[in-house]
């Protein structure tokens, strides 16, 4: 414990922001005492950024697990900072390792809330009370969403708030769908880091391929990608992704619906629609167009 408190100290002190002789004395009280770190009276990026650091120092003065492998002599570094409201989310690398804070600005100080290596997840920052919405829209925001996003296709638009509420992966939805002819219902399912919503024609849908016209479907990347189909192809999708695009096909009754999958962020997201073009190349425009949709729109 005393050989980490000496190295990050270190640390402290070659950070260019933190040569101060009054900030050092106020660290060491803090530590002495044990008290919380202390709140700096300032809203800028440099302010926030030694928070952090006393924050971590505190932290890492009890427990090892903060330290990026190695506990390599490297300084701390800030990469980036998201804010929504009174809050900020804090991305800094340390070593071969890195991770983030959330801090929340309370009578003009900022106060670290919650500090983890890797990334934080939406529920644990809803576990340290931090509002819903406003959690939701730190860890978007952070993955690059728009300020102002576009809104939801119509046909998500109630299930939306129901995979916010229950999910922990960064959900992709496009802004626009073809038309159809016919009603469309949803079925879902959400897990902690996946979700899957099925297009069915009825209420009763069991989800067999009749009556299934679709789905949208996050899941974790898998350690290696093994390609399902002899037919698919390559595409260039939106922000410079590389996605794989495969047509449908019938065999008599039975038809798959055309797919189009790509990567992001460690989920891999697959969509697959039934009956969206003419002949193959109207369905690869058509559901390049969908998957485009999804991403430009950034996570919700």
């Amino acid at each position: 414990s005393k050989m980490k408190s000496r190295f990050f100290l270190g640390c402290i002190g070659s950070v260019v922001i933190l040569v101060t002789s009054p900030l050092l004395a106020i660290l060491a009280n803090s530590v002495a005492a044990g008290a919380n770190p202390v709140a700096a009276i300032a809203d800028d990026n440099s302010v926030i950024w030694k928070v952090v650091l006393l924050d971590l120092f505190q932290r890492v003065t009890g427990e090892s697990r903060l330290l990026p492998g190695g506990g390599s002599e490297i300084e701390p570094g800030m990469t980036k900072i998201t804010f929504v409201d009174a809050y900020a989310l804090v991305s800094w690398v340390w070593g071969d390792g890195g991770g983030q804070t959330v801090l929340v600005k309370e009578n003009e100080r900022w106060r670290a809330i919650v500090a983890g290596s890797g990334e934080l997840r939406f529920s644990t920052l809803v576990q340290y009370k931090i509002p819903r919405d406003t959690a939701r829209s730190l860890i978007n925001r952070d993955k690059g969403a728009p300020e102002k996003q576009p809104p939801v296709a119509d046909l998500f638009i109630d299930l939306l708030p129901q995979l916010q509420e229950k999910t922990d992966a960064l959900i992709l939805l496009p802004s626009e769908l073809p038309m159809s002819k016919q009603p469309i219902y949803l079925r879902r399912e959400v897990a902690s880091r996946s979700y899957r919503i099925n297009l069915v024609l009825t209420r009763n849908c069991d989800g067999s391929n009749p009556c299934t016209v679709g789905s949208f479907i996050a899941n974790p990347v898998a350690p290696v990608y093994e390609p399902g189909d002899m037919f698919i192809k390559d595409v260039a999708l939106a922000n410079s992704i590389r996605g794989y695009f495969t047509p449908s096909r019938c065999d008599g009754a039975f038809c798959t619906p055309a797919k189009i999958e790509w990567d992001w962020e460690g989920f891999s997201y697959k969509i697959e629609l039934k009956r969206v073009g003419r002949d193959v190349n109207e369905e690869e425009v058509v559901m390049i167009a969908i998957a485009n949709s999804a991403i430009i729109a950034g996570p919700r």
